[in-house]
């Protein structure tokens, strides 16, 4: 049983999941950036890894599929991401760049989380 739960978060925390965040990362400019890229580096594959875990206890728990399960956490993980930076003022960004952020944050989620995750959880 303990394995699931292990491989979740493996598979959460992998390079195939984190590569994405952590290459668009990579592209903020430094100026609008109040965050050590190292830090986030660090952290990401252990957010993203205990994500997918948490979301398979919570789909267990209330007997969600696999597929809604991602559907939810796609949607669910991106908004906690952007009220955290927004109270921590990670970013420094004008209306025009926090409304291209927020888009393109909610559409990284929902591709690496429905065909990216969804597809290695399926044949891993």
């Amino acid at each position: 049983m303990i394995n699931k739960y292990l491989r979740a978060f493996v598979i959460g925390s992998s390079f195939l999941i984190c590569f994405p965040f952590m290459y668009v990362v990579s592209t903020f400019k430094s100026t609008q950036f109040n965050f050590k890229y190292k830090w986030y580096s660090f952290l990401a594959p252990f957010v993203l890894g205990f994500v997918n875990l948490f979301s398979l206890i919570i789909a267990e728990k209330f007997r969600i599929s696999n597929r809604n399960r991602l559907l939810y956490a796609s949607i669910i993980t991106p908004t906690i991401v952007l009220v955290t930076v927004k109270f921590l003022n990670i970013y420094n960004y004008t209306t025009e760049d926090w409304i291209s952020h927020i888009i393109g944050t909610y559409a990284l989620y929902f591709i690496v989380f429905n065909i990216i995750l969804y597809n290695l959880d399926k044949y891993v």
